[in-house]
């Protein structure tokens, strides 16, 4: 095998795992932190998030949104939303904006 094409599977790999990582991670903290109000799959159909009028994260109103908005909102609270800047890493906020995105496909 050439050194290219073992470098190549070697970073796919490597990335795919990370990516596979922080994902199981988006999805663990989205579910500790998120799940409540939100719903288990972001469609925002649980008793708070019906009774706050959630958007569902698969909505086409939700996923035009920014990953930075949602960083700020995820971040800094929004309405009835606490902020999770005092909770949450900034690597774990970005976890969870990457699940955010994944909900929707």
């Amino acid at each position: 095998m050439n050194v290219r094409l073992l470098a190549a599977l070697f970073l796919t790999r490597t990335l795919g795992g990370f990516a596979a990582a922080d994902d199981a991670a988006g999805k663990s903290i989205f579910n500790r932190n998120c799940a409540i109000c939100h719903g288990p799959n972001g469609d925002g159909n649980s008793p708070i998030g019906k009774t706050l009028n959630i958007p569902d994260f698969h909505s086409a109103r939700a996923q035009k949104m920014t990953d930075a908005e949602i960083k700020a909102i995820v971040t800094n609270g929004k309405n009835k939303m606490p902020a999770f800047r005092d909770k949450l890493t900034g690597t774990q906020i970005d976890q969870v904006v990457d699940y955010v995105r994944h909900l929707a496909k």
